[in-house]
Formats: C-alpha cells, sequence, structure tokens
C-alpha cells in the first residue's frame, strides 16, 4: 500500500501538482514508518523534500533532505547517502547559501570517489 501511495505521488510531482504529490508522500511515509522500512522512509523523505522544493517551500525540503541523509548514514547506504547529500548542496544553492552548500558537495565528492 505504501509503495502504491508513492507510486501515485511520484505520478503527480512528474506531472507538476506537487502538492498533490506531497499528500500521497506523506501517506507513504506513514506506512513506511509504521512497519519499519527506513529504506522507504529515507526514499520517501526525498521525494517530499523535492516536491516542497519545487513549490519554494526550502525550509521543508531542507527538512526532508536532512532526514533522508541521516537515515541513509544509519543504513550505510553510499548511494542513498550521496544522493541526499547531492540535494542539499543543490538546495542550498538555489537559496543562494554556497557557503553552506559547499560541504555538502565536497562530502558527495569523497563519496564518489569511493
Amino acid at each position: 500500500m505504501g509503495r502504491a501511495y508513492g507510486n501515485i505521488g511520484n505520478a503527480y510531482s512528474a506531472m507538476g501538482y506537487y502538492q498533490q504529490a506531497i499528500k500521497y508522500h506523506k501517506q507513504e511515509l506513514t506506512i513506511s514508518k509504521e512497519v519499519k522500512d527506513r529504506n522507504s522512509e529515507a526514499s520517501t523523505h526525498g521525494n517530499l523534500a523535492v516536491a516542497y522544493q519545487a513549490l519554494g517551500a526550502h525550509d521543508m525540503a531542507l527538512f526532508h533532505y536532512r532526514a533522508h541523509l541521516n537515515i541513509a548514514r544509519e543504513l550505510k547506504d553510499t548511494a542513498g547517502e550521496a544522493c541526499a547529500l547531492l540535494n542539499l548542496g543543490n538546495c542550498l544553492s538555489s537559496r543562494a547559501e554556497f557557503a553552506q552548500a559547499v560541504p555538502y558537495y565536497e562530502n558527495y565528492l569523497m563519496l564518489s570517489q569511493m
């Protein structure tokens, strides 16, 4: 059921209906937490962050990108960690917060060289 909500959310996001996407991704996140699926939870945080960023809600996007990063690190998911680091850097750069973005890009670079 959680995956279905996630897929619906991704479809809405692809169409540019970000409020609808957020609604479905929140439902997926609730289910992921209930069944203790940390991989799904991390991915869903990433999807929520993308939708919030598209709406210009950067504080919410940063919250979800950081949650994605923390869970990826907890799971030792290098690919997920790299994705979250890059997205955090990009989100901060989009707000012209370049000094804050650089460490995320540097960490991404280190991971990508491993």
